[in-house]
């Protein structure tokens, strides 16, 4: 059979905004030399948040992170980061993006060494982009920790409040208690409204 190599764990998926269990999946892979991966794309940002960062619990013990700022913590777009964690007992050693992404092109880089340039082109499979830390700087010092950290409380606030509102009002049926931030729900149209049994609107939802 195959052999599993990697596995991607994800915080804040697309729809439901849930978020894998991070810890026991990065035990598992640490247990089997599998390269463990979160994608953090939106739901990454609760690492801010004193209040919410339980939800990336075991972040620390994973292989690599990819995070858009520009998305919760609302830096200007597009914003895009992946972080690798080099671990003495971890998958990925010291130079993996380089060793993984360097194409040793001479005429694009000229420090005498490829090992000791400071050139992040070596490790990047697009070569030259856009500076998207440059971005995450000027908006983290204008905000401060605390300021992203009350970003992302107040869209969990919110996001609480909405599915309160929501669970209380006839018109609607909340689908699921929200996890994060996405409010899964649908609109109940009059003619269908007065037929709709508590078995299939779900009777603990709206007490």
């Amino acid at each position: 059979g195959k052999t599993p190599f990697f596995v991607s764990c994800t915080t804040g998926t697309t729809v439901t905004g849930s978020f894998d269990p991070i810890r026991a999946i990065a035990d598992v892979c640490r247990k089997h030399g599998v390269w463990a991966h979160v994608d953090g794309a939106w739901g990454g940002a609760v690492i801010f948040s004193d209040k919410h960062r339980g939800l990336v619990d075991g972040l620390e013990k994973c292989d690599s992170f990819c995070f858009n700022p520009h998305k919760l913590l609302g830096v200007s777009s597009q914003c895009t980061m992946l972080l690798v964690n080099v671990q003495q007992d971890g998958c990925c050693g010291a130079g993996a993006l380089q060793r993984s992404n360097d194409t040793l092109a001479d005429y694009l880089f000229h420090s005498a060494t490829q090992q000791d340039s400071d050139d992040l082109g070596h490790k990047s499979t697009q070569c030259g982009r856009k500076p998207d830390c440059l971005k995450l700087w000027l908006h983290w010092k204008r905000h401060g920790t605390k300021g992203l950290a009350a970003r992302v409380d107040r869209a969990f606030a919110y996001s609480r409040r909405l599915a309160h509102l929501v669970s209380r009002d006839h018109r609607f049926h909340l689908l699921l208690q929200p996890e994060s931030c996405n409010i899964c729900f649908y609109y109940l149209p009059p003619s269908i409204r007065a037929r709709v049994t508590p078995d299939c609107v779900g009777e603990e939802e709206h007490e």
